[in-house]
């Protein structure tokens, strides 16, 4: 059985996941990823990996899972922003998103 602290761990797991989902759900909805900044994604990407590594390593699993799923929400936050930039500078070519 789990220990409390590891109870908190997956709490705070749920709280830190389901925070960075509105962003990515409002980028999705409006088009509109102006506002999001390149280089603080950049950075959580990064730090989100480097909390991956250190969860693996000292089998952390609560650590581990939201380290994983805020990873691919900040992936998907930047490839979002990305896909809208070269949608605005180059209308006529192939988008991996294209908001229909």
């Amino acid at each position: 059985m789990f220990e409390s602290v590891e109870l908190l761990g997956f709490f705070a797991t749920i709280l830190s996941s389901i925070a960075t989902m509105p962003q990515a759900y409002r980028i999705l909805k409006t088009k509109d990823a102006d506002a999001v900044s390149t280089e603080t994604y950049i950075l959580l990407t990064t730090s989100y990996i480097a909390w991956l590594l250190y969860a693996y390593h000292t089998a952390a699993l609560s650590l581990f899972i939201a380290s994983f799923t805020m990873l691919v929400t900040a992936i998907l936050i930047l490839g979002l922003k990305l896909n809208i930039w070269v949608e605005r500078n180059y209308p006529n070519q192939f988008h991996l998103y294209s908001g229909a």
